[in-house]
């Protein structure tokens, strides 16, 4: 399991001005490493632009300063270097991928096992369970401090991601970033609560419609449902 390069630090550590995006359609693990690495910049005295393709989505928008988040590119120029997180290639970058890529250097930080290398400098261990292990391990490095509200954006990130530590690649490194994160005052019950309780009653309509489809096959070991557009509608 690795940690983060030192040529990768010492190139952040050098910036004043940072461009930290993720991929389009970001879940939790994108969204959480992102607005965690950004609070922890900004604490070191960095300017730090916000970008996402979309606004927030509601399941999300409870994380701290996702009302903060940008949806346009400024001039690459005007940055010291971007970094990427959680993206598995460059086209996850969505629509504006060109004009992000011209920022340099151009960092990328990712745990996919899928991974399709691309940028100026990479740091990609498919040995983590989540971006925001990664992230938490970086903003140490960088000698910064974690946050209140940095520790609650990395540890829905986590949580996300392993589906409540329940998939395989929940390791004791999870649990060391996980324990340290609840250490720094995160409400574990809180923040499940805000992941899975938070549903809208059309998405429980949907639900609904959804798992009405509901059709068993070969002796009941396949299962299929369906969701049409008419459904969403």
């Amino acid at each position: 399991m690795s940690r983060p390069p030192s040529e990768l630090v010492e190139t952040i550590g050098r910036a004043g001005r940072v461009l930290v995006a993720t991929h389009v359609f970001p879940d939790g693990d994108a969204l959480g490493s992102l607005l965690a690495l950004a609070d922890s910049l900004e604490a070191m005295g960095k300017t730090v632009y916000r970008y996402s393709e979309e606004p927030v989505s509601h399941l999300y928008d409870f994380l701290p300063g996702s009302d903060r988040l940008l949806t346009a590119v400024p001039e690459p120029a005007a940055f010291d270097c971007a970094v990427a997180l959680d993206c598995g290639d460059r086209y996850r970058l969505g629509r504006e991928m060109e004009r992000l890529l011209a920022v340099r250097p151009f960092l990328v930080i990712d745990h996919h096992a899928g991974h399709t290398p691309f940028g100026d400098l990479a740091w990609v261990d498919p040995e983590r369970a989540a971006t925001g292990e990664m992230v938490y391990d970086l903003i140490e490095a960088l000698g910064g401090g974690v946050s209140a509200e940095a520790a609650y954006c990395l540890y829905a990130a986590i949580v996300s991601d392993t589906g409540s530590f329940k998939y395989s690649a929940t390791t004791a490194e999870t649990f060391r970033v996980a324990r340290e994160l609840v250490e720094r005052g995160v409400k574990p019950s809180e923040v499940a609560g805000r992941l899975y309780d938070n549903y809208t009653v059309a998405r429980l309509h949907l639900l609904t419609a959804v798992l009405d489809t509901l059709e068993l096959h070969a002796g009941g070991r396949i299962a299929l449902i369906k969701a049409d557009r008419e459904m969403f509608a």
